[in-house]
């Protein structure tokens, strides 16, 4: 996968934690809304409106949230890509995603045979050097 290819990758995951997370907001705003019903209406007669009801906004003020709420999920939902049911397509993506998976881990291999030589050489120096080191030292 390209770095563009990567970068979709993590604005779609993000796009996709934004939506779960409106929609996770938007059951809170319901779920808040019928326990402030449960908690503080009053029983009222079908048809009439209380003088509770006409004092009180909070009706708009919950409207205009889960219609803000839901403005937003409408927004996320149309920036998701559409779904391509193109088995060929996917079947190609895939072939071209193993080859460069296979390419990365040649790569890979080949820097940890270097590695591994390099390792082998600095080794050996600090062998030399604490022999050198031992030899050198005045014998008692």
């Amino acid at each position: 996968m390209n770095f563009f290819g990567a970068l979709m990758a993590i604005e779609m995951t993000d796009r996709i934690t934004s939506l779960q997370d409106s929609i996770n907001n938007l059951a809170d705003q319901m779920a808040n809304g019928i326990g402030v019903l449960q908690l503080n209406a009053g029983p009222c007669p079908l048809g009439e409106v209380t003088d509770f009801i006409k004092e009180e906004n909070l009706s708009e003020i919950y409207a205009s949230d889960i219609a803000f709420t839901s403005k937003i999920i409408d927004n996320l939902i149309e920036s998701l890509p559409a779904i391509e049911n193109n088995e060929e397509k996917t079947v190609n993506e895939l072939a071209k995603i193993n080859v460069q998976r296979q390419q990365e881990t040649a790569k890979l291999k080949k820097e940890i045979n270097e590695a591994s030589k390099l390792l082998k050489i600095l080794s050996e120096a600090l062998d030399d050097i604490s022999k050198t080191q031992i030899e050198a030292r005045p014998r008692v």
